[in-house]
């Protein structure tokens, strides 16, 4: 499962900064074809930007740390593509 969620984030990221699709390239290598084949020679790769990525969690230190429940009190994304959970509603305050 982590490296699932790794993959995801590095798969975004990577495509958002280089236009480099992972998954399609993946896919192709698995079939047997090269680096090079796929245009994919690190001098053709070119960086636009940068980009990060987080993750919000919850822990409860009386319980050793262990994962946790907790309420987002106020979310809001503001800027040039910028994206979040679909499961985190824009500015919301509770």
């Amino acid at each position: 499962m982590l490296t699932e969620y790794l993959f995801q984030a590095a798969f975004l990221l990577s495509l958002s900064v280089s236009s480099v699709d992972l998954v399609h390239a993946q896919i192709h290598i698995s079939e047997g074809k090269s680096l090079p084949e796929l245009g994919l020679k690190q001098d053709n790769v070119r960086i636009n930007g940068c980009a990060i990525q987080c993750r919000v969690t919850t822990e409860d230190p009386a319980r050793g740390f262990q994962p946790d429940t907790g309420r987002i009190e106020f979310h809001e994304c503001v800027g040039m593509s910028l994206t979040a959970s679909p499961f985190i509603p824009h500015g919301i305050l509770a």
